[in-house]
């Protein structure tokens, strides 16, 4: 896989596209129109969001970070699938403590529907990740449009035409085969609308 500052000189468009739809960025956005769009109030969004902020996104952040520094990994994506497994534990481990938290503070059923679609979906990363390095990009853009466009509204299916843009992205930088991208979107989107669907 080619690093982001070697994309950003060679092919800056791929480089941005890459960093703008990373799961480090698109995850706390979405979570934010989400718990937005789901809250009574000022407060309530605070509060629901500060747990989010907290657990879901500076955890895991800083483990990435770690590992970087620690020389563990070469780069924020972790490419080498054998090196993601320390990552899934983290993130499956904040994804259970977020939503049983938000539960207790009564957060509204929305948000606690897409938590849940992460901790299937993140289950299921880890299980293919055995075999198959599956995008956790696609997984990450393709679980953001389907509960947009479910909670939010259905006009958010539009990012529907950023999938191609991400798969030619991760192709140019080496990072993934068109299948394993195709096969992360379709995941992380019909697991996230199986699941509104079901239990909203």
């Amino acid at each position: 896989m080619k690093s982001y500052w070697e994309t950003l000189e060679n092919s800056p468009i791929t480089a941005i596209v890459s960093m703008i739809l990373h799961p480090i960025i698109l995850g706390p956005v979405t979570f934010f129109i989400i718990v937005f769009k789901s809250s009574n109030d000022i407060i309530e969004f605070v509060i629901n969001y500060a747990v989010i902020a907290t657990f879901l996104f500076a955890i895991p952040t800083i483990y990435v970070f770690y590992l970087l520094r620690k020389g563990k990994t070469r780069s924020i994506d972790i490419p080498v699938k054998e090196d993601r497994y320390g990552l899934f534990f983290v993130n499956l481990s904040v994804y259970c403590v977020t939503l049983i938290s938000l539960y207790f503070l009564n957060a509204d059923k929305n948000i606690l529907i897409l938590l849940f679609a992460c901790i299937i979906t993140s289950i299921l990363v880890a299980i293919i990740n055995k075999w198959w390095k599956i995008s956790i990009h696609g997984t990450t853009l393709g679980g953001s449009v389907s509960a947009l466009a479910i909670v939010v509204n259905k006009y958010f299916l539009i990012l529907i035409l950023t999938f191609p843009v991400l798969i030619l992205s991760r192709i140019r930088m080496k990072a993934h085969s068109p299948p394993q991208v195709m096969a992360g979107l379709v995941l992380g989107f019909f697991i996230t609308y199986i699941c509104y669907k079901i239990l909203g």
